[in-house]
């Protein structure tokens, strides 16, 4: 998932580049406080494989949230808007199969 997210990030940050803006590695101060509890998270539980599929599905949700409004208000067109819908695809497709995995898991 790590893979992917950084694949999206890039394919983003190639649009950015070639409307002239700069590479956006920043993340909102959301993002940041997540992978903080995430990481806090890990250090207890250990490798508690229940809670780290939590913390995805979690994570997931966001993401799929954040697509939801980027698509939402029109303002993404084109080539761009067809990255980012794919992109949501994708992440509802990822988010489904942790889902099933946390099903079976109980």
């Amino acid at each position: 998932m790590v893979s992917q997210s950084q694949q999206f990030a890039n394919e983003l940050n190639g649009f950015l580049r070639q409307q002239g803006g700069g590479r956006q590695d920043s993340t909102t101060v959301k993002g940041k406080f997540y992978r903080a509890w995430m990481d806090a998270k890990a250090a207890i539980t250990g490798a508690d494989e229940k809670a780290i599929l939590g913390s995805n599905i979690y994570g997931e949700e966001w993401a799929i949230k954040a697509y939801e409004d980027a698509l939402s208000d029109n303002t993404l067109r084109g080539a761009v808007r067809q990255a980012v819908e794919r992109q949501y695809q994708h992440s509802k497709q990822t988010y489904n199969r942790l889902k099933s995995m946390d099903g079976k898991q109980e």
